[in-house]
């Protein structure tokens, strides 16, 4: 199984509540309609595990694909243009890294 975590920080002027209503609203049903994703959730971030710092990151996300090569071609679809511009809108910093599930 073929995973991409995306770590990601809002900008200071987006709620989490405006954040994560537009998740509900908008990404989730966008990441349904892409082909080369297999399952996707996004989760709150709400601290360190062991340490009483605030986290450097606000949100993860967990997509689940078929293929890096097919992720990144449906990624580059234009008609993906708009929302990438609203993802972009909320999102001020993101890390996103991809690997294979150890089974």
């Amino acid at each position: 199984m073929n995973v991409v975590f995306f770590l990601n920080k809002l900008h200071s002027d987006v709620t989490r509540e405006e954040y994560e209503r537009w998740v509900r609203s908008v990404d989730y049903p966008t990441a349904k309609s892409i082909p080369s994703i297999v399952d996707y959730t996004v989760a709150r971030i709400e601290g360190l595990l062991d340490a009483s710092d605030p986290p450097p990151y606000d949100y993860v996300e967990r997509v689940v694909i078929q293929d890096i090569d097919s992720y990144r071609r449906d990624l580059a679809d234009p008609r993906l243009d708009a929302f990438k511009q609203a993802w972009a809108a909320r999102v001020v910093e993101s890390t996103a890294v991809h690997g294979t599930v150890v089974e």
